[in-house]
């Protein structure tokens, strides 16, 4: 028999022999005393190393099997498992560690790292009936036990199942929290003033809490940063509760993960009116806001008993309708708009601007801010002044009477100049007219003073 073909022969009896032994011993006993424990934690989907560290250990080998599944996964370095997602990792000397890829709930469970030796039935725990003291093995503990053991024993091989020949690991595949898509609110419309539930679910292990909050971080819950429960209620629902709610889940093991859930909240139309006048202009400009959700599907502008066609936009989310008229008494005007919910309106009252007549105004007395008015009006002052020296030169009229209004600047003046402006001119006007009539009397007095003393000369 070639000798390639007795190594395959005798491997293959030694898996059969490991794999009778294992089920004998899974059936007939529990967990051997004489092992090492440890417990392991792995997240789901992440690589496992579990270690397995044994030095000076001569021509024995060493074998991984799964305990709980009756599964031999490696003897000493070779795999015989057909997992591909399991390999042996011998980084240093005496270090037999198995490493797991892409860890699955179901590579939860007890694995066990054992020193086979020979005969097979000491494997389970049997001491041979003949104590065979030529033989022995080398076995080096752990660090953590160096304490309490001794670094390296030299016993029989009868007496191998004293000592800790078995690494047992308890391996625990742990999960981040997920959200679960199908169980999870995605949106949510509602009327106004009806009670909303947002519903989250998320799995993971251990069990992740859920809590929510805004997704601006200004905004709150109801006075609240966030709310921990799988379920947000919100009782009577307004319009500032519409917007983006996080849903989010953690436990332990990070990530931690989030779900946004739309609130849509529906509400029948707010409508504002208000108003501002030109009174240079006459104008009176009307300002009409609609906010609803949905968007009004009809809106008018009423001004007394005709409707107008006023400019409209969006701004904010509203619908904002303009519009300029002139009204000379008070009038009505009505907004109204409407959605699914209801028909809304809204009215004020405006007060008319008096205009007067442009007949009824005196031409001769026009005190306007125009700087041609204002030349016109000191050119009839100059010309009366020119009359009155021509009745006689005897009262100087210059020093009270010939001061112009100052120049007007071409600029637009306040109303309180302008009213000021107005009565210094009406002033002047009245001292201009009753200083002639006084100069002309004075004359003819003078004339007939004068006549008298020649009619009494001559007599």
């Amino acid at each position: 028999m070639p000798s390639s073909w007795k190594k395959s022969f005798l491997r293959h009896l030694l898996l059969l022999a490991l794999r009778f032994t294992f089920v004998t011993m899974r059936s007939a006993i529990q967990l051997p005393t004489n092992s090492i424990k440890i417990n392991d934690t792995s997240v789901y989907g992440r690589n496992a190393t579990l270690r397995c560290p044994v030095f000076e250990i001569g021509g024995h080998r060493v074998a991984w099997m799964r305990y709980d599944t009756r599964t031999i996964l490696s003897l000493h370095g070779e795999l015989v498992t057909q997992s591909n997602r399991y390999a042996i990792i011998n980084k240093e000397e005496g270090s037999y560690d198995l490493f797991i890829t892409n860890v699955i709930d179901s590579d939860a469970g007890t694995y066990i790292c054992q020193i086979n030796s020979e005969p097979m039935k000491n494997l389970v725990g049997i001491n041979s009936s003949r104590p065979n003291k030529s033989k022995k093995i080398l076995v080096k503990a752990l660090p953590s036990f160096q304490k309490k053991t001794p670094k390296k024993l030299q016993i029989p091989l009868n007496m191998v199942t004293l000592i800790k020949r078995f690494y047992v690991i308890f391996l625990k595949v742990v999960k981040p929290p997920t959200i679960d898509e199908e169980l999870t609110s995605d949106s949510l419309i509602i009327t106004e003033g009806q009670t909303a539930l947002l519903n989250c679910s998320a799995s993971g292990d251990p069990t992740p809490k859920i809590y929510w909050r805004r997704q601006n971080a200004n905004q709150m819950i109801r006075g609240l940063n966030k709310v921990e429960h799988s379920v947000l209620v919100l009782k009577s629902v307004q319009k500032k509760d519409a917007g983006n709610y996080l849903c989010i889940a953690k436990n332990a093991y990070p990530p931690a993960v989030s779900h946004t859930v739309k609130l849509f909240v529906h509400y029948k139309p707010r409508v504002t009116l208000a108003h501002s006048t030109n009174f240079q202009t006459g104008e009176t400009e009307i300002l009409c806001a609609i906010d609803a959700f949905p968007e009004v599907s009809k809106h008018g502008l009423m001004v007394g008993d005709e409707y107008v066609k006023p400019s409209h936009r969006k701004r904010f989310g509203k619908m904002e309708l303009k519009a300029k008229v002139k009204v000379y008494k008070t009038t009505r005007v009505v907004c109204h708009g409407q959605n699914y919910l209801d028909e809304v309106s809204t009215t004020i009252f405006i007060s008319g601007v008096s205009i007067p007549d442009p007949d009824s105004i005196t031409k001769t007395f026009d005190y306007s801010d125009d700087e041609e008015e204002d030349e016109n009006y000191n050119t009839s002052t100059s010309s009366n002044l020119e009359t009155i020296n021509d009745h006689g030169n005897y009262y100087n009229l210059n020093a009270p009477t010939s001061q112009n209004p100052p120049s007007t600047p071409n600029t637009r003046k306040t109303s309180e100049q302008r009213r000021k402006r107005k009565r210094d001119r009406r002033k002047n006007h009245h001292l201009f007219s009753s200083t002639s009539f006084t100069s002309q009397s004075i004359g003819y007095a003078y004339q007939i003073f004068l006549v008298g003393i020649l009619l009494y000369l001559h007599l």
